[in-house]
């Protein structure tokens, strides 16, 4: 029966050369000067390990640095993939980030059926020095990351008590408004995400807050779920023209692309008859065919200043003194509205 191959240990070359173990791991660790090691016993012991093939025990030599020199990426939400280009922008940011301040990056996913113990151990298991957590409120997850001394900072969405590097969705919402109060507009209509999270609320709330200031007329008909586009807006032309709102203002990008596709195929003109704007500015698959309105949000630098500011926790030992970072956001003005 094939057994499992041992690692190789510092007693194991020890013995192979009949030296001490101290003899190998002052070699070994680059203190051999400190007790006066013969340069040829040191090219022995080089030679044995490479022969060997010793590796370093690399959570010893983090338990004795106190230090792992990896970071962490850890989130409450499931379904994550990097073929989505929200969370391509997000992981480059993370990796950009840690290739500056000198650390490695550990993505912590985990199975459909792991239970949150189980995910919430295999986070905090010793391997990393701090963790950039993206999670729902009110989640198992993020209740535990809450609870637990090891640095912490939330990315997007806000966590109590936790140091939060977000976009600016106030004034991304507040843009929305003013330029479709600008563009004619006096009757718009929400097509919100169904969550919690402050990027969703706060992005919401801005939108209707300024739109009232500004005396538009804003409807919420619910979330616009994959699938229901066309009956969305089935509903839109039912009611009549000189009532229906005249623009749509999608939570983000990807809603307001599935009803500018609904929108193309029942023959409704896009702004004539209807104006769309989304929230985010990624690159999309219509690019060419139609340029989306929409509030631009340099995600990859939200992720990377996640990293800087985590950095300067573990290296101060003290969070920086803006903990609530708001990265600014602009508007891009498409041919949607």
């Amino acid at each position: 029966m094939p057994t499992t191959p041992r690692l190789v240990t510092i007693q194991d070359i020890a013995d192979e050369l009949s030296v001490s173990k101290m003899t190998v791991s002052a070699v070994l660790s680059g203190k051999a000067s400190r007790l006066r090691i013969s340069t040829s016993t040191q090219e022995r012991v080089r030679t044995a390990a490479n022969r060997l093939g010793y590796r370093p025990n690399e959570v010893a030599r983090a338990l004795r640095r106190k230090s792992t020199k990896i970071l962490g990426f850890a989130t409450g939400h499931k379904g994550l993939t990097t073929s989505d280009p929200w969370v391509a922008q997000i992981l480059g940011g993370l990796q950009d980030g840690c290739r500056e301040v000198g650390h490695d990056l550990l993505l912590h996913c985990h199975a459909d059926d792991t239970t949150v113990e189980n995910a919430y151990d295999a986070v905090l298991d010793g391997r990393v020095d701090g963790i950039i957590y993206y999670g729902p409120p009110g989640h198992p997850m993020t209740e535990r990351i809450r609870e637990q001394r090891l640095p912490v900072v939330a990315v997007v969405d806000e966590v109590p008590g936790l140091p939060c590097i977000a976009a600016d969705d106030t004034s991304g919402g507040k843009l929305i408004a003013e330029h479709l109060f600008e563009r004619g507009h006096r009757r718009l209509l929400y097509a919100p995400q169904l969550m919690d999270s402050s990027s969703v609320l706060n992005r919401e709330a801005a939108v209707i807050a300024r739109a009232d200031e500004l005396g538009l007329h804003i409807s919420n008909w619910g979330k616009v779920t994959a699938g229901s586009e066309q009956a969305f807006l089935t509903r839109w032309l039912d009611v009549p023209a000189d009532t229906r709102p005249t623009a749509i203002v999608a939570w983000d990008d990807e809603t307001a692309i599935r009803i500018w596709r609904a929108a193309r195929k029942l023959g409704i003109a896009v702004p004539d008859d209807l104006a769309i704007t989304g929230f985010d500015g990624l690159p999309t698959q219509l690019e060419g065919i139609c340029d989306l309105t929409t509030v631009v949000v340099q995600w990859g630098d939200v992720a990377r200043q996640s990293i800087h500011t985590l950095h300067t926790i573990l290296t101060s030992g003290t969070p920086p003194e803006q903990t609530q970072l708001r990265l600014p956001v602009a508007l891009r003005a498409g041919d949607t509205t």
